[in-house]
């Protein structure tokens, strides 16, 4: 019996697979580049975590890419011994043979639900690091892809400077379910490198991290020049303001006790705004612009205020 079904599977892997050595596409070049991308991937391709994680195939690595058709042979059997079902079997299959470009005849042959060939394409995508694929494959309606939060550590790490737009994107449009603090820190760090007024106004929704995330807005904008002006317009509560004060105070970046003086005088706070300046050092008194600023305030002053500040 257990001969019969070593045939079976000799038979059918040679049918999927051209037996053909100028077919098999595993040069050194993309041996390397796969190996390459694992790495840059935290050591583990989605194809790895589908084998691990699902199929409970042990070291991946191992298997996949295969350097040699004996190799290729190992991994389809692995595939095949597996418990999981015919079609996430064939879907595997789909995958590897993206490799040879010989994915949709087999889809063709076997069967594969569109769906799944969306969902199987994503992976290979985003293994390949190519993102915007893997975006527009991603946002095929009614899929669900496993591993939410790598896929949006891979959008947002990974694919260079349109990270954090392709994150924000396909959350918003998937409606993906920020079920988890991974997802949530995800999405804030994204939104807030997209757009700082809409990361604000989600603020509102994170109680638990709310004061973590208000400090990362709060410190985006000290370290991003044009997103230095949402400090002195976002409309911040009391409560919030505090809490902006406080941070700017202790903060060590250059810029933070220049903008706090700036947000003291807009608000009116004249006094804090002096008392800051005297609590910092000369250093901060003597530059022009803020020199300026004290004169006159200084000159503004109430007697009865003047008196305080003494």
């Amino acid at each position: 019996m257990e001969m019969e079904k070593m045939k079976a599977l000799e038979s059918s892997f040679r049918k999927i697979y051209s037996q053909n050595s100028k077919d098999f596409p595993y040069n050194v070049q993309l041996l390397n580049t796969i190996k390459s991308f694992r790495k840059t991937h935290d050591g583990k391709l989605f194809f790895d975590l589908l084998l691990t994680e699902i199929a409970f195939i042990p070291h991946p690595e191992k298997l996949y890419p295969p350097k040699t058709f004996s190799d290729l042979k190992k991994l389809y059997f692995a595939v095949e011994n597996s418990q999981i079902d015919e079609l996430k079997k064939n879907c595997y299959h789909y995958y590897v043979l993206k490799d040879w470009n010989m994915d949709e005849k087999f889809s063709c042959d076997v069967f594969i639900p569109i769906i799944y060939r969306k969902l199987m394409d994503s992976y290979w995508y985003l293994d390949r690091m190519r993102f915007q694929d893997a975006f527009s494959s991603l946002c095929t309606p009614n899929l669900i892809p496993n591993f939410p939060e790598k896929i949006l550590n891979s959008f947002y790490f990974l694919s260079g400077e349109r990270g954090p737009q392709m994150t924000v994107a396909y959350i918003s449009l998937m409606s993906l379910p920020l079920d988890t603090d991974e997802k949530l820190n995800l999405y804030m760090s994204a939104l807030i490198k997209v757009d700082i007024p809409s990361a604000y106004s989600f603020l509102k929704c994170c109680f638990i991290l709310k004061v973590t995330f208000f400090e990362k807005i709060i410190e985006h904008c000290l370290s991003t020049p044009q997103s230095t002006k949402w400090i002195l317009e976002l409309p911040f509560t009391k409560e919030e303001e505090e809490q902006l004060i406080s941070y700017l105070k202790k903060a060590s970046h250059a810029l933070s006790k220049k903008i706090l003086f700036i947000y003291l005088i807009n608000k009116g706070k004249r006094i804090e705004a002096i008392e800051l300046s005297k609590s910092i050092g000369s250093d901060f008194s003597k530059s022009i612009e803020i020199a300026d600023f004290i004169k006159g305030l200084n000159k503004s002053l109430l007697p009865v205020e003047k008196k305080i500040i003494l």
